[in-house]
């Protein structure tokens, strides 16, 4: 049969997503469609369903990967489409889905009658009464133009009025004949298959996700509490500071919500007065900007960053780095750290500083404080030089050793004092002077020669 696309009749269909592992990853679900498709699967297998091609928004190219992937619906989904081949019934088009709110358990057969008879999927008298067949279950419209000839030599076994599904008029006085009997088969369809959907948590609700409809039950809130960091601390006794709080503040219909199964969220949340951005990973990875355009990030893996080019980083406030490890520098080329006020280094632990080159240690004052000894080693000479220079050994003793001449020299004009407190003493195998006159103070000692 020649068909042209838009010389059909148009049908709009409403059905429930089965199965969307496409073959040909084109984004296609099967679809059960109320109406047009029974519901036992032993009359119509999942597999047996045609795939209905998902339309794309006129954003998306659709074309050599260009565009948005048309991923989304799963099974348990609710879908409307229409027909692309008409009454053929076998091109359906999923132009989207749509969310409701998904009964309790012991509301769950019940309400899905009273959906579905809403709905006009479940036959009725004609004053709006349902009709249900021997087994006291109603009875579903059904199509069979579009199963197979296998599939419809089953289906003729039972009451069935040409595409109209179970006679409305004579149904079934023979339970075991009935398409609708859980006895017969307890497999249905219209659900999804997996039994994943609806999730517990949201029966009874609205399927809108709660942190758009501001239900604070959500398990980011739980998660993210239980991981929140506290009483961080900073160097040299600053303040501690804790890891922000979850700055939600959502408000329906403001709080626009991504969610993917595995539990991926961004929130673009519009709440006058509590507007934010937020990226939440499963694993905890967050970034969250809050009203004020303060920034939360949490890292829950390890974090890799590399800047091919330059990189700038200019903080107009205070500056705290704690790291809880081990923590490594390494600068291969030049480095420059200039502080206009106060630099404080401390450790609580040894400190080495080492260089292949020169070290050149500049101030106004220098001071060099060790609580137990300083030692001060070279391989070559050592030179102290200053205006003064004082050696106090305080309480203890002092010793200048030299394991070749010993020079001991002031300027011309000047005085050297050697102080003794009790002794003085001079050793050596031979002591020469050559001090011109003599002070009385030096006729004490022994006669040098």
């Amino acid at each position: 049969m020649n068909l042209m696309y838009g010389n059909t009749n148009f049908i709009w269909w409403v059905g429930v997503v089965e199965d969307r592992n496409d073959p040909q990853k084109l984004g296609r679900c099967r679809v059960r469609i109320f109406g047009y498709n029974v519901e036992d699967l032993q009359v119509l297998a999942t597999e047996d369903l045609p795939w209905a091609l998902p339309l794309q928004p006129i954003t998306s190219a659709a074309t050599s990967g260009v565009g948005t992937t048309p991923l989304g619906p799963v099974e348990g989904s609710w879908v409307i489409g229409w027909y692309l081949d008409g009454e053929e019934k076998q091109q359906p088009i999923m132009m989207g889905t749509f969310a409701g709110v998904p009964p309790t358990q012991a509301e769950t057969e019940a309400n899905k009658i009273a959906n579905q008879a809403a709905a006009g999927l479940v036959q009725q008298t004609s004053k709006g009464n349902l009709i249900h067949d021997g087994a006291n279950t109603p009875l579903y419209k059904t199509n069979l133009g579009s199963i197979t000839n296998a599939i419809a030599n089953v289906v003729s076994n039972y009451d069935i009025v040409g595409t109209q599904g179970l006679n409305p008029n004579n149904p079934t006085n023979d339970p075991t004949k009935s398409l609708n009997n859980p006895a017969v088969n307890n497999a249905t369809g219209f659900e999804d298959p997996n039994k994943v959907y609806p999730k517990t948590d949201y029966l009874g609700k609205p399927d809108t996700n709660k942190l758009a409809t501001g239900d604070t039950t959500a398990p980011i809130f739980a998660a993210k509490n239980k991981e929140r960091r506290l009483n961080i601390p900073t160097a040299l006794g600053g303040d501690n500071w804790d890891e922000p709080e979850y700055a939600y503040a959502a408000k329906y219909p403001y709080n626009h919500v991504i969610e993917t199964e595995a539990g991926h969220i961004i929130e673009i949340d519009d709440t006058p007065n509590g507007e934010r951005l937020h990226i939440y990973h499963k694993a905890g990875t967050y970034i969250e900007i809050d009203v004020n355009g303060s920034i939360a990030q949490k890292v829950k893996g390890d974090e890799f960053k590399i800047v091919e080019n330059n990189d700038s980083l200019y903080v107009n406030g205070a500056y705290n780095l704690t790291i809880g490890s081990v923590s490594k520098i390494y600068i291969q080329n030049n480095a420059d750290i200039e502080v206009d006020g106060n630099l404080n280094i401390v450790s609580h632990a040894q400190t080495t500083v080492q260089s292949a080159g020169d070290i050149t240690v500049a101030g106004d004052n220098i001071v060099i404080s060790g609580k137990s000894s300083i030692d001060m080693i070279t391989n070559g000479p050592i030179n102290i030089q200053g205006s003064d220079i004082t050696l106090d050994a305080g309480s203890g003793a002092f010793v200048a050793k030299a394991a070749q001449d010993a020079v001991l020299q002031s300027g011309a004009g000047s005085v050297v004092s050697i102080n003794g407190g009790t002794e003085l003493l001079l050793n050596g195998d031979v002591i020469k002077e050559n001090m011109g006159a003599i002070s009385p103070v030096v006729s004490i000692l022994p006669t040098i020669k």
